[in-house]
């Protein structure tokens, strides 16, 4: 009995120590685990405080880069001037001496030809300053200047934008330059009998005039062209007019599916 005994309690304490060795073992682990953690993140305090130092020396070896970019940028820079003050310079020496003559002529040819040029646009121009009583806004939009057609009766302001609004209130720039101004101004318009209701009354000779309200210009334009076009066809709106100031008036035909157009040039 008394063997037996001993050799259980032999059995547990031999376990009893296995356990122990086992738990230091975790313990000892644990403890190497944790150095082996506080290792690397001082590894990676260590890599960022040297990527912080590389970025610090790039930044410095940039700005060194820069400033002696800059450096050869200016002595180029005043180099070409050198050399441009010395070609004025040769230039203005040089020739004078040698081109007077055929210079002389050229300046003496500018000079008549530019008083030819005057009197033939002073003969031709038939644009005048008027005093005219043009408002600065109609409702909610801006006026342009004005049309009178002394043949139908119409005096109406011409307004900046053509919307459904706009069309009710008077006529509307619809496309092309400003008034009185070189290209095709188109200009539309109802028509309702105080507006362009009677524009098919115009013929080819008729003529009517644009004031513009930033420098009251009149000018008079004569018509050369009437037809219809459908909705859709927008060839009128073209705006080569061989350096001319033209005007296209634009209205709808009873029924609205077709437009009247007039066409008409300054003469």
């Amino acid at each position: 009995m008394g063997k037996r005994f001993k050799d259980k309690r032999s059995i547990k304490a031999e376990k009893k120590q296995k356990k122990l060795q086992i738990k230091e073992e975790k313990r000892k682990q644990k403890i190497g685990q944790k150095l082996q953690v506080e290792n690397i993140v001082g590894q990676v305090d260590e890599i960022e405080q040297v990527k912080k130092v590389i970025e610090q020396v790039d930044k410095i070896e940039q700005v060194k880069q820069d400033k002696k970019i800059e450096k050869k940028a200016k002595k180029k820079t005043s180099a070409i001037q050198g050399l441009i003050s010395i070609l004025i310079v040769i230039i203005i020496l040089i020739i004078p001496i040698i081109d007077w003559k055929q210079n002389k002529n050229i300046i003496e040819n500018i000079i008549t030809n530019t008083k030819q040029n005057a009197e033939t646009n002073q003969g031709e121009n038939t644009a005048e300053i008027v005093d005219a009583d043009i408002p600065e806004t109609m409702g909610e939009y801006g006026v342009l200047g004005k049309i009178v057609i002394d043949k139908i009766g119409v005096e109406k302001n011409i307004l900046d934008q053509t919307t459904d609004a706009s069309l009710k209130l008077s006529v509307t720039k619809f496309y092309g330059p400003n008034i009185n101004e070189e290209g095709n101004l188109c200009i539309s318009g109802h028509n309702y009998k105080d507006t362009f209701g009677y524009l098919d009354k115009m013929e080819k000779g008729d003529t009517f005039y644009l004031i513009n309200k930033t420098n009251f210009e009149k000018v008079t334009y004569k018509v050369y062209d009437k037809f219809t076009v459908n909705a859709t066809e927008l060839d009128c709106l073209d705006q080569e007019t061989g350096g001319k100031r033209e005007v296209t008036l634009i209205t709808c035909n009873p029924g609205g599916v077709t437009r009247l157009i007039i066409k008409a040039q300054e003469i």
